[in-house]
């Protein structure tokens, strides 16, 4: 097999994102991917394109949450939401709510971010990120008349852990495993 060049370009010129904002439109005007191309994109403007930004202070956590965020040290709101975004708790402990969120992946607070958006905000993870890989690559389809893999990254950590890692959490038009047996 020949060598294969490895280039990685960034998509220049996207504005902030909000709900309802057709994302694949907006890489296609700004990046004009090819087919060939992979596009990665971040989690969070998946989350803010598909309205998966809360504020925390209209989250009311009940009863449950507020005890394991006291025991954690915590905001309520916050915990709330993980409990909602989980379908089990693996761990609690020493300041850390490890969970198993409803698509499968273990991680800290659900994946719940609040990293770069306003004070009081935070980001869930896409319902399904193969889902929004997949309307993503048709609307970069649609907009562009290519259709470029799409790829949606987001940064875990390891509990107890330092440093972090970027994974894909959704993927489309691309083989996401390699069965190697």
């Amino acid at each position: 097999m020949p060598a294969r060049e490895l280039r990685i370009r960034p998509v220049l010129g996207l504005p902030e994102l909000r709900q309802g904002d057709d994302l694949g439109r907006l890489i296609a005007e700004a990046g004009s991917p090819a087919d060939e191309e992979i596009v990665v994109i971040s989690q969070k403007v998946v989350s803010k394109a598909e309205g998966r930004v809360r504020e925390l202070s209209t989250v009311e956590p009940d009863a449950r949450a507020r005890k394991l965020a006291q025991r954690l040290d915590k905001d309520p709101a916050l915990v709330q939401l993980v409990l909602e975004e989980s379908q089990r708790v693996v761990r609690a402990e020493r300041g850390a709510l490890i969970t198993e969120t409803r698509a499968g992946w273990i991680c800290a607070n659900a994946g719940i971010d609040s990293s770069n958006l306003p004070e009081g905000h935070v980001s869930l993870l896409p319902v399904d990120g193969d889902a929004s890989a997949r309307r993503i690559r048709g609307e970069v389809a649609a907009a562009a008349g290519s259709s470029p893999a799409v790829v949606i990254a987001d940064s875990f950590g390891r509990p107890w852990r330092l440093g972090q890692a970027d994974i894909a959490i959704g993927s489309a038009g691309l083989a996401a495993l390699q069965d190697w047996r």
